[in-house]
């Protein structure tokens, strides 16, 4: 069980754990736990790929149910940027069309992308690949 300090913190960057900043925006901790929440799902199957020694800061799930909703979720655990080849973290992640994500580059909020076969990530941040585009809100 995850516990998180839900009360506001001063800004985006003055508490790391807290989800909501004083004037009641998403901080990047919580729009993260969103994305995670509305792609991997109860009753989900799920495999966490390899180590990969490329991207040793990467850290990354696959979910998927059997009426073919799929998702990959990519960490980045590091500052810098990076490119991401997903067949090669999952062959399955191929069919999905859309890349939503939040990292160090999209101040603070979730950007959706056409998903070309890479996922980037600016600096901390996460990034999803998914065919359920329709199941994720829009923000």
């Amino acid at each position: 069980l995850e516990m998180r300090w839900t009360a506001t913190g001063h800004d985006a960057h003055s508490d790391a754990y807290g989800l909501m900043t004083a004037r009641g925006e998403p901080t990047p901790a919580c729009l993260a736990k969103q994305l995670f929440a509305q792609c991997v799902r109860y009753d989900d199957w799920i495999r966490f790929p390899g180590h990969h020694l490329e991207s040793p800061d990467v850290d990354a799930v696959v979910a998927w149910d059997d009426n073919g909703r799929r998702s990959g979720v990519f960490v980045s655990t590091a500052p810098g940027p990076r490119v991401l080849t997903v067949s090669e973290w999952d062959s399955g992640l191929t069919a999905c069309d859309l890349v939503l994500r939040v990292d160090a580059g999209t101040g603070n909020r979730v950007v959706r992308e056409p998903y070309d076969g890479t996922v980037r990530l600016d600096g901390y941040g996460i990034a999803v690949v998914t065919n359920a585009a329709s199941a994720v809100a829009d923000e």
